[in-house]
């Protein structure tokens, strides 16, 4: 047990370490002309014939009361060498405090979790309306009339017994991402080591590096630092960690324990959920995030996790307690482990009345009754409650962040902010699908599409013209407002096939050329840089500033981006922001989304024609899209400012030299004179002093080729 402090802090009572120290603090001091750290103290007979009185006094209450003072585990005299030695005159909370009002705060640190991690942990941020929920699913201590002079390991379990009367064993807490739940996770083991520094705490995570920080998190609450003690050190004092065991990740042992029940274990150790669990016994075991994406993406990993969360029941004493926290990855027929406790709660209740779980579930937000009926993408801010809108400057704001993270992956969303998982069976239809009639129902004629806004062409292409290539695609669509002043499409053209090299060059400057589109975004994939010198040459060739017009856009390598993307086409249909003008691809393209499930594979599906579609999406201005990827809008902006410098550099160039030359090599499939290239007028032919050049012949789209060519060959008695 660790040595009880002087009741007087004099001079003569420091060891030879502690008066060195602090002789060369004061010299340090003098030196920087400051007042010194140390001052010679001067004694207070006042307060030492007062402090001696109240010495007695608590001597004789503890000769006659049984237990010690409320929920402490050591004598009152004992305490008050404690108070002296530390907290005497020293400001807690910006007040000194008295000796009774010391050991007032020290029993509300032991049985109000919501001030404790609030007031003395730093946990400034929490909101009593969000976060007293949390705190009070935790288990309420109550170590009254437990320690003695003689206490033992059966007196803490009869106070564990006591308070199994007032919360159930197991306790199961599913809050939002960001809402401070592991904090105040952290903040109950803390409370349990003052409550009882004989207290056994075994915490479980998914992976070893989060555990190891929860050793890190809780030492540096009672870790000696260079300075003065923190208000929480300056309460428990006894508790400090000084040395090694303050720094190194060893498990946490606590001074303050009686040495006779300490035993193998220590107070406070960590392990991966995974780990070999064997041996060790706690009283009190933390899960905390043991189901991740890793772990929960398919049925046999989560039949994993479930096998080595069940095995968890061994290490727990009879009278001990489980809390599980965490978010919700995955629902349906084999849900996440969660999920499993939540279905064996209602077949305990179901078959025995009860069960030994107490839960809370927490969404980030509550859609009011009079909307639920509406999609995630149409809610607006006072359709719903927020639960902790506090987590940004404004609700507004707090808002905001969580729709984006709805567009985003709605899947996602629901799992860890809603905690309403989905199924596996669910996840493709669910995320994207689209009805013929909601397609036709955004169809109408050209006549009546908007004429004001911005052109502008999106491409998905794929080189090849075999039966299994995918198509390359083409969309044409006008990009403007509403009436209610959001951005919306209606695609006026589709072109699509199976093509080579130059002749996807010439449908793309042949689209270009016929639309005049403001923005012209293609991917750039493998074999880009080909297709790019095929583009300039004809574009050149055709007197054509494409160049500066396109936007090469680099893959994502997000995980579904393309699911995403898609997704946001679905979410602008049902808003009425997506629209079809009739045309004679418009049964292909309504084909091909109403066959899209959204799945990786799709199961051989054609989908290039609403990813072609979805690439507009990245159009729209930065300032009021939806992210599709993870800083995509920062990313895109900064492509946008080079392609417009580029763009006034290159028209710059053309007003002084004229349009420069195309490249030297023949551009492919053309019918271009051999040897010759192409040059646009110079300035000296501009102003009558020389001949112009002949213009170059109009380029020639491919030769259609009779199909049964392709069947039969150019031979047979078919030709006869």
């Amino acid at each position: 047990m660790i040595e009880v402090p002087p009741l007087f802090k004099t001079e003569e009572a420091l060891d030879d370490k502690e008066k060195a120290r602090r002789r060369k603090q004061n010299q340090r001091d003098r030196q920087a002309g400051r007042p010194e750290t140390y001052p010679p103290q001067k004694e207070d007979k006042e307060h030492r014939e007062q402090t001696l009185a109240l010495l007695e006094e608590l001597k004789a209450l503890d000769e006659t009361e049984k237990y010690y003072h409320k929920s402490e585990c050591r004598s009152r005299a004992e305490l008050l060498h404690w108070y002296c030695a530390f907290a005497y005159g020293k400001k807690i909370l910006r007040e000194e405090r008295t000796y009774q009002d010391w050991l007032d705060l020290r029993d509300k640190c032991r049985t109000d979790l919501f001030s404790l991690a609030k007031e003395f942990l730093g946990y400034k941020d929490l909101v009593s309306r969000v976060h007293q929920p949390v705190c009070d699913m935790f288990v309420k201590k109550d170590f009254t009339n437990t320690f003695h002079a003689e206490y033992e390991r059966e007196d803490i379990r009869q106070a564990f017994w006591r308070m199994r009367k007032t919360r159930k064993k197991d306790a199961l807490i599913l809050y939002p991402r960001n809402t401070f739940k592991s904090c105040i996770d952290i903040a109950d083991i803390v409370q349990w080591l003052l409550a009882c520094p004989d207290v056994k705490v075994l915490l479980l995570t998914a992976e070893m590096d989060r555990a190891r920080s929860f050793i890190v998190s809780i030492k540096r609450f009672f870790a000696e630092g260079t300075s003065d003690y923190n208000d929480l050190q300056l309460l428990f004092p006894e508790y400090v960690l000084r040395g090694i065991d303050s720094t190194s990740m060893r498990p946490i042992d606590c001074p303050a324990r009686k040495d006779a029940l300490a035993g193998l274990d220590a107070n406070f150790w960590v392990k991966s959920q995974s780990s070999q669990k064997t041996g060790s016994h706690a009283d009190v075991i933390k899960r905390d995030d043991i189901v991740t994406p890793e772990n929960a993406t398919k049925p046999e990993l989560r039949e994993a996790v479930k096998e080595s969360a069940d095995d968890t029941e061994n290490l727990l004493m009879k009278h001990g307690f489980l809390d599980t926290i965490g978010t919700r990855y995955a629902g349906g027929i084999v849900p996440d482990y969660y999920g499993i406790m939540l279905q064996r709660d209602e077949n305990a209740k179901k078959e025995f009345g009860e069960s030994d779980l107490v839960y809370l579930v927490g969404k980030s937000w509550i859609v009011k009754p009079e909307h639920a009926h509406l999609p995630l993408a149409r809610l607006e801010f006072h359709m719903v409650d927020l639960l902790f809108p506090e987590e940004a400057d404004t609700p507004e704001r707090a808002f905001k962040s969580l729709r984006k993270q709805a567009f985003n992956n709605e899947r996602m969303f629901r799992n860890q902010q809603l905690n309403e998982p989905i199924d596996d069976e669910e996840e493709g239809d669910f995320n994207v699908s689209f009805t013929d009639m909601e397609l036709r129902a955004r169809m109408y004629h050209r006549e009546e599409a908007p004429k004001n806004g911005d052109v502008i062409i999106s491409w998905d292409w794929s080189l090849g013209d075999k039966k299994t290539n995918d198509y390359s695609v083409g969309v044409v669509a006008r990009r403007y407002k509403n009436g209610g002043n959001e951005w919306c499409f209606v695609i006026l053209e589709i072109v699509f096939g199976k093509w080579k090299h130059s002749e996807l060059a010439y449908q793309i400057v042949s689209l270009y050329k016929k639309w005049n589109p403001a923005r012209t975004i293609i991917e750039a994939s493998n074999a880009s840089d080909y297709l790019r010198e095929d583009i300039k040459a004809l574009a050149q060739r055709e007197m054509l500033l494409i160049e500066s017009n396109i936007w090469w856009k680099p893959p994502s390598r997000e995980e579904n981006a393309k699911r995403n993307r898609i997704k946001g086409l679905e979410i602008l249909l049902r808003n009425n922001r997506l629209h079809f003008v009739l045309g004679s691809w418009i049964d292909e393209t309504f084909k091909q989304f109403t066959q899209y499930t959204g799945e990786k594979k799709n199961k051989g599906r054609k989908d290039d024609i609403p990813d072609a579609v979805s690439y507009l999406i990245y159009l729209l201005p930065p300032s009021v899209r939806f992210e599709i990827s993870k800083n995509s809008a920062e990313e895109e902006q900064q492509l946008e400012e080079e392609q417009i410098k580029a763009f006034q550099k290159a028209s710059q160039y053309d007003r002084i030299f004229g349009q420069r030359l195309a490249t030297s090599r023949r551009v492919p499939g053309q019918d271009f004179l051999e040897g010759q290239n192409p040059q646009a007028s110079t300035w000296r032919e501009r102003l009558g002093q020389g001949k112009p050049e002949p213009a170059a012949p109009e380029p020639v789209p491919p030769k259609p080729q009779d199909p049964r060519m392709v069947i039969f060959g150019n031979k047979g008695p078919w030709r006869l």
